[in-house]
């Protein structure tokens, strides 16, 4: 099957949870030997383009646009100018828009599709030419109206956040009804979607994939050694790790003096911690391999408050062998049963969340190997990709 795929950024390196997304859905077509064109803009370094474009043809035909960013302050002018959403005016690009056009006058696509509903305004709309899939990483709309919802911030601030909401909603819903299928990686999205196009378009869950069994990192120190990954650039993880560090990592530390926090990404120390931490957490950069971080027989940590769709870093943990504890936000949406995973319900419930996992360490890793077959295998998303694609073309 010939497919064009568009998206708002190179997959490579996979740093976040999104560009693991889209990388390793590229990697499972490419085994069942579908021939996928990725046409991207490309925000990095130009001197890096070249490495990039060569780790994409493993995967893909890559089709990359040098680009930049306009500012941030520019695209807000934007967005209140033409009552688009901010998000969407910051990723529209005209020289992605003008590739994708050349490649469907060029080349036969048996059906394109849209990572994120940031993509769409990347491609022409037309009556004639392959359907266009969608796929949603997440429902936009109910993370900015749960960032609004969060404690903090004036009041300026949350009716900003609570109007992008509103208007994500409403592109959100004809972005829906726009596809010919659309791809929810949770039913719980799936629903959402649904219910934001009137109910009257084609919403179907695709899981997200992950090789059932990739290599463990060297051992860090601590005893646990702890592991969390933290960006400065999405206000949920930063807030996710002062809430662990300032309520939970006194009592983790008391009950385990030996442990160690890995801080991995962008956030200081001091910034979630304050200056007071002693040598109880190391601070490190966000890794081009994340093998670096999911090191043999760490913990995982994912205490986000705010999240949607899928949380990568826990089926890649999974896979690599390193159990996870997660707050029930993180872990919304994974198809688990009890025993993959260990939930800390509250944010007073994290010491005793990771005397749970130390204890059941190797049942929690044989169970979520088992999930990762059932559920999220490559396998699994082909097929789920092929019915999906069938359904658009024959729609």
């Amino acid at each position: 099957m010939k497919i064009l795929w568009v998206a708002t950024k190179a997959p490579w390196p996979p740093v976040d949870g999104g560009r693991l997304l889209l990388w390793n859905t590229l990697a499972a077509l490419r085994q069942a030997g579908d021939e996928v064109t990725l046409v991207a803009p490309y925000l990095q370094q130009p001197d890096r383009l070249t490495s990039c474009e060569t780790q994409l043809r493993t995967v893909c035909r890559p089709e990359l646009v040098p680009s930049r960013l306009r500012s941030s302050g520019l695209d807000l002018a934007l967005s209140m100018a033409t009552r688009r959403p901010w998000t969407l005016v910051r990723h529209r690009n005209v020289k992605v828009l003008r590739r994708v056009s050349a490649e469907l006058a060029d080349v036969e696509y048996d059906v394109v599709v849209a990572e994120q509903v940031q993509a769409l305004s990347q491609i022409p709309q037309s009556s004639e030419g392959p359907p266009v899939v969608l796929r949603a990483q997440n429902v936009e709309s109910d993370l900015w109206q749960a960032l609004a919802a969060a404690p903090g911030g004036s009041a300026a601030v949350r009716w900003g956040l609570r109007h992008q909401s509103r208007c994500l909603a409403h592109f959100e819903g004809r972005a829906v009804l726009r596809s010919a299928v659309t791809a929810a990686l949770t039913e719980h999205d799936a629903t959402a979607l649904r219910v934001l196009a009137e109910n009257r378009a084609h919403v179907e869950v695709v899981p997200a994939t992950v090789e059932e069994d990739l290599p463990a990192g060297r051992e860090l120190d601590g005893d646990p050694a702890l592991v969390l990954f933290g960006s400065s650039g999405w206000k949920p993880n930063a807030e996710g790790a002062r809430l662990f560090l300032r309520r939970a990592w006194t009592e983790i530390l008391r009950r385990h003096p030996g442990a160690v926090l890995h801080l991995f990404g962008d956030l200081s120390t001091e910034s979630v911690a304050g200056s007071d931490h002693g040598s109880s957490i190391r601070s490190h950069p966000s890794p081009d391999d994340s093998r670096t971080a999911l090191a043999e027989n760490s913990i995982l940590v994912v205490p986000l408050t705010v999240a949607s769709g899928v949380r990568m870093k826990i089926l890649e943990a999974w896979a690599r062998g390193v159990a996870v504890v997660a707050s029930p936000a993180a872990a919304r949406g994974l198809v688990v049963d009890d025993g993959e995973l260990v939930v800390a319900e509250t944010s007073d419930g994290w010491p005793e969340a990771i005397d749970d996992c130390i204890a059941s360490y190797d049942d929690l890793v044989a169970r979520a190997r088992r999930r990762l077959q059932e559920t999220y295998s490559p396998a699994a998303s082909r097929r789920a990709w092929h019915s999906l694609f069938e359904s658009a073309i024959c729609r």
